[in-house]
């Protein structure tokens, strides 16, 4: 089988992931409704 070497019919929101915050320190991420994983990253103190 034979896979096709593009991104045919793939949208931002296909890969999409609920992130679960719990704690003091995350308290001012807890209204952010999506934000991408290296802005989490960098936002963790």
């Amino acid at each position: 089988m034979r896979y096709p070497g593009n991104h045919a019919g793939l949208t931002n929101t296909d890969l999409m992931m609920p992130i679960l915050l719990r704690g003091e320190q995350l308290k001012h991420l807890y209204d952010r409704e999506e934000m991408w994983l290296h802005n989490l990253y960098t936002s963790i103190p």
